[in-house]
């Protein structure tokens, strides 16, 4: 059920089930996630102050050397907390084997930090001392709109109502 606010409403029909889709996300529908609460009587609807938010990510031209579990979670470390890859990625990182062109990955990224283009990822040179320096471009599959004023994540700065560094809202 949504409201007119834009508000969805889920119904569980136990505790069990209830606490397993609040514990279990980040739940992400058509690549936005949907931050989830329980609700009671005396809840007011209001949008929540986001700091940090689940993205889905692309990462294009990751050195081979990175096509690790533990490589990707370092590169994808530098534009926030990683959360998990897709399952594509997952199973070309233990076999070896798949779509090396590109790895999808779910990031929580904080509001306060720039969305990043192009991260520099550095890998030791196989053979003698030094190591090599890749770009590694990286696409969201969606930007979550943020205020510039406060830069708080679900609003723009016209609809912003914090009062932050000169931004107020309407």
């Amino acid at each position: 059920m949504m409201n007119d606010k834009g508000f969805f409403f889920f119904m569980c029909n136990t505790e069990k089930g209830l606490q397993d889709v609040l514990e279990n996300g980040p739940w992400i529908i058509r690549t936005m996630p949907i931050i989830l609460n329980k609700w009671s009587p005396d809840i007011s609807l209001t949008q929540e102050n986001l700091s940090s938010i689940p993205v889905w990510v692309k990462l294009y031209d990751i050195p081979l050397a990175g096509y690790t579990a533990d490589g990707l979670s370092a590169i994808a470390t530098k534009l926030g907390r990683p959360m998990m890859i897709d399952s594509y990625t997952s199973t070309m990182c233990r076999e070896s084997w798949g779509r090396p062109n590109y790895a999808r990955a779910i990031v929580e990224i904080k509001s306060e930090n720039e969305l990043k283009e192009v991260l520099k990822v550095a890998t030791p040179r196989l053979y003698g001392m030094g190591r090599t320096v890749e770009n590694v471009r990286v696409v969201y599959e969606w930007k979550p709109p943020r205020c510039s004023g406060c830069r708080l994540f679900g609003r723009s700065h016209a609809q912003c109502h914090v009062e932050y560094f000169g931004c107020s809202g309407p």
